[in-house]
């Protein structure tokens, strides 16, 4: 039996996951004073965010370091943007392991309509930087009102400062990577020495 906000304790653990079924309960769940999450996360069913507001998530600030099992679902209409200095930025700021256990993102589709973090040095969808952490069966496509898939992956890129990729920016440490595709490019706005390029591959 899983965790509901009206049902039983919810104390995120292996068997008892969080359960998140709404973009409400996404950011209610995961975003903490602290920028920290962690615990297990379990998605109950297609999450959208497309009748929000432009600003209304703050889980790319967010340090996650617990498990995220997306149960084969989609989050999508989210927009993540902003143009505030930071370190790393993406669906989630970074995903990290913690005292020797690797945090893991997994059996998830994002479709944002949006990926910006101008002033954000380490960019992916998903997470700026993976650090001792796993990502497992995770897709990543473009989604603009009015057009086909082919075009909003072509105009629905990831774009931030120095290191910048389709699904992450950055990886450190002891990490897995299996099963992940990402169909949007990533722009990096500074390069020193070089021209900025957008790579779709």
């Amino acid at each position: 039996q899983y965790a509901t906000a009206a049902g039983t304790p919810e104390d995120g653990s292996v068997f008892n996951p969080y359960v998140l079924y709404s973009a409400e309960s996404m950011e209610s769940y995961l975003v903490t004073p602290s920028k920290i999450a962690s615990g297990n996360y379990r998605l109950a069913c297609d999450i959208s965010y497309s009748s929000l507001a432009v600003d209304y998530t703050s889980l790319y600030q967010l340090d996650f370091r617990g498990n995220l099992e997306g149960n084969g679902a989609t989050i999508s209409g989210i927009q993540l943007t902003s143009s505030s200095a930071s370190e790393s930025a993406g669906l989630f700021a970074s995903i990290t392991g913690v005292n020797n256990v690797n945090a893991a993102v997994m059996n998830l589709t994002l479709v944002p309509q949006e990926v910006a973090f101008t002033n954000s040095n380490i960019v992916g969808s998903v997470a700026g930087t993976l650090q001792n952490a796993n990502l497992y069966n995770i897709t990543v496509y473009g989604s603009t009102a009015g057009m086909d898939t082919t075009e909003a992956d072509e105009i629905v890129t990831v774009t931030g400062k120095n290191i910048v990729g389709g699904v992450i920016g950055l990886t450190l440490g002891s990490y897995d990577i299996k099963n992940v595709d990402s169909l949007i490019g990533a722009f990096a706005t500074y390069v020193p020495g070089t021209s900025a390029v957008i790579d779709y591959e």
